[in-house]
């Protein structure tokens, strides 16, 4: 299913509309989030499916298998149409075999990146696999693989689905340093580790 885009965010360089953006994109939040949950359940259903494809496929292509050594005791004939039996079920096999890995790599919203970074709040340019269900407006928290607790969280400023490049804007940081290998996921603002921060800076500038 689509995900609604969320309305533009209040920023800090607008002061005169930051309450009425920052009520209009916490109330998004629920959709928001039932509409991403409902995507990320949508590509895992497909991931299994092709996965159990796979192994159904490779099953009857042992079965198959198993039918030619029996055939040869039955003559020529029987040896052929096995084998063509083999051929069949292995081309089976091999397709289940790709749309799994097409499955694992398809369209989602989780992601890796191996690009340098210093966690800082600052537009952050990383590279991530391409083919990703991301769009502007959304909310990633980019974390340090080895060291989780080091993370940034911003909403997606550009996504270039096809090279991967991504760009996001960090609003919130936590921890600090220099890593080069990062877990990019799907957040949002009200549910993420940093929703005490946020409704700080929400206060400090006009909200409530």
């Amino acid at each position: 299913m689509p995900i609604t885009p969320l309305p533009t965010p209040p920023t800090r360089s607008d002061p005169a509309s930051f309450a009425a953006r920052g009520d209009a994109f916490l109330a998004a939040l629920p959709t928001f989030q039932a509409e991403a949950n409902a995507l990320e359940t949508n590509v895992n259903a497909k991931e299994l499916s092709a996965v159990s494809a796979a192994v159904t496929a490779i099953a009857k292509a042992s079965e198959a298998a198993a039918s030619a050594v029996d055939a040869t005791n039955n003559g020529a004939a029987q040896v052929v149409l096995a084998a063509e039996q083999v051929a069949l079920a292995t081309g089976r096999a091999d397709a289940a075999a790709a749309s799994a890995v097409t499955a694992i790599t398809a369209p989602g919203t989780s992601a890796t990146s191996t690009t340098s970074l210093s966690i800082a709040i600052d537009v952050k340019a990383l590279t991530i696999q391409p083919g990703k269900a991301l769009v502007v407006g959304m909310s990633v928290k980019i974390a340090a693989t080895a060291s989780p607790t080091n993370w940034m969280f911003g909403d997606v400023t550009a996504y270039d689905s096809g090279t991967g490049a991504l760009t996001v804007n960090v609003t919130v940081i936590q921890g600090a340093g220099t890593f080069a290998a990062w877990t990019v996921s799907l957040s949002a603002p009200g549910l993420a580790p940093s929703a005490a921060a946020a409704v700080f800076n929400y206060q400090n500038f006009g909200g409530f």
